[in-house]
């Protein structure tokens, strides 16, 4: 079924509804409106006259559509501009501050950009809108009036004739009926019955002289009225062909005009992406302290010296600070995971079913542990410490290849480990903390006690990983393997 048909079918509210037929005319081979729009009682005439009311109505709709959208645009760009004024990052240094710069530069590039692209739509959009719907008043008042006026001149000339056709028929009715009548009277019946037949044969006449003239009338109307009835399909078939394929390029128009944007805001995007590659933290802060650090002699508190000494009050004393820093930020896991969802291979069943191992990544990237797992975790007091999982040898799927973000160097290897030990640190995930003893039952296993660090470097699904203890004294080489419901995240 061609798509106009289904477009009328899904649609029934149209103003053509009422016309819809799903059985094309046998006899309709042209798809030209001229030859298309006729029929009984001039049936045609009210659907296309419908069918233009509709075409202005549509025009008036995208106009209002393209108005709204403008406005919208405009707003948006206006907040983008006012966005782009508002400080961000003046207390900032280095590759940071010169990153939040351009993120403040890229969004006044962009509303910028989007006030350009208020102008194309004014221009290119709602000014043609404009003067098409111009051009369909100025062919409602020229040509649409005056097939209306001849129309209705026609109609007019119908039902004269139509009137003067039942006059001449009810005069031609009664004479038959009279003539019959004499034949069966006599006397005076039959000269009453005589004399309404003279009257009724002098009314006939001037009935079929004026059913005879407007018929002849009507039919010259008629002549002029299929002419230019003609003509009007013709201007509309054009009008409608123009109409369809100014909203087809308009729109496609409007298409190409967002996607510019798009591809332009992406631009800008990038150039924010490449400003935050240069961001380090490490270098940010060697920076700050570079050019801003006030030293690391610690000045110890003054003392008390009572007033009855004679000597002057000594300075007090300095110190160098060689602490060690102590961080408790959380490795960032590849941002690429879903928000919420689980470091791949940080489940693992124990005795008594599946139990979660407490990490998961939030909104921003970052590894975080899960409250809900970390009760489950928690020995209460007539809890025993979770039992294998599954059997080594049941393990045959290979380690996850997900990479975590930088983490701290690990600690140097001693002289006694094997190149396979120092290949491994180059694969470190993240580390964990063991939460009990446990003790290797296959060769691939190795012990650990409760507080043990543990470098994970594959986390596979069957809850079985692969890690380094990072105990140098205890760690034994090829012992790799360890359960993670042993563990949680350090």
């Amino acid at each position: 079924m061609p798509g106009g048909l289904l477009a009328s079918e899904a649609n029934p509210a149209t103003s053509l509804s009422k016309y819809f037929h799903d059985l094309p005319d046998p006899g309709q081979s042209s798809s030209a409106f001229c030859n298309s729009f006729w029929g009984r009682d001039d049936r045609g005439v009210e659907v296309l006259f419908d069918r233009m009311h509709g075409a202005a109505q549509t025009m008036e709709e995208v106009r209002r559509f393209w108005k709204e959208r403008i406005a919208i645009e405009e707003e948006y760009a206006t907040k983008l501009a006012e966005l782009a004024k508002l400080p961000l990052g003046t207390d900032e240094i280095g590759d940071l501050r010169a990153a939040l710069d351009t993120l403040r530069g890229e969004t006044d590039a962009q509303a910028t950009r989007h006030f350009t692209f208020v102008q194309t739509m004014k221009r290119e959009l709602e000014q043609p809108c404009n003067d098409f719907i111009g051009k369909q008043n100025n062919y409602k008042k020229t040509f649409q009036a005056a097939i209306e006026k001849s129309y209705k001149a026609k109609q007019t000339q119908e039902k004269y004739v139509e009137r003067a056709r039942e006059k001449y028929e009810s005069d031609s009715v009664l004479i038959n009926s009279y003539a019959a009548q004499s034949t069966l009277l006599q006397g005076k019946e039959l000269d009453k019955v005589r004399l309404k037949l003279e009257r009724v044969n002098q009314t006939v006449q001037a009935n079929e002289r004026d059913y005879e003239n407007h018929a002849r009338r009507l039919g010259d109307t008629f002549n002029r009225w299929k002419g230019e009835w003609k003509t009007y399909c013709d201007q509309c078939q054009d009008l409608e062909d123009e109409r369809i394929d100014f909203i087809k390029d308009i729109v496609w128009a409007y298409a190409n005009a967002v996607s510019t944007v798009c591809v332009s805001d992406d631009e800008s995007c990038e150039k924010i992406r490449v400003s935050l590659e240069l961001v380090d933290a490490d270098k940010e802060m060697e920076n700050f302290v570079k050019y801003y650090g006030t030293g690391p002699m610690i000045t110890e508190p003054i003392f008390f010296i009572s007033y009855k000494q004679s000597s002057p009050p000594r300075r007090p004393n300095q110190n160098m600070a060689t602490f060690l820093r102590s961080s408790t930020r959380v490795p960032l896991i590849n941002p690429t995971l879903p928000v919420g969802s689980p470091v791949v291979g940080l489940t693992g069943p124990g005795a008594a079913g599946s139990a979660s191992s407490g990490i998961v990544v939030d909104e921003s990237g970052q590894v975080k542990k899960d409250p809900f797992a970390e009760e489950y975790a928690r020995p209460s007091q007539n809890q025993q410490q979770p039992a294998r999982a599954v059997s080594p040898e049941t393990r045959r799927s290979p380690p996850s290849t997900a990479q975590a973000a930088p983490l701290p160097p690990p600690p140097k290897a001693s002289s006694s480990a094997p190149s396979q030990v120092t290949e491994d640190w180059a694969n470190v995930l993240f580390y964990v903390k063991a939460l009990y003893d446990y003790k290797a039952t296959i060769p691939e296993e190795f012990d650990f006690q409760s507080g043990d660090i543990i470098a994970v470097t594959a986390t596979p699904d069957d809850g079985w990983w692969s890690g380094i203890l990072l105990d140098d004294t205890r760690r034994i080489p090829g012992r790799t393997i360890f359960p993670s419901n042993f563990v949680c995240l350090f």
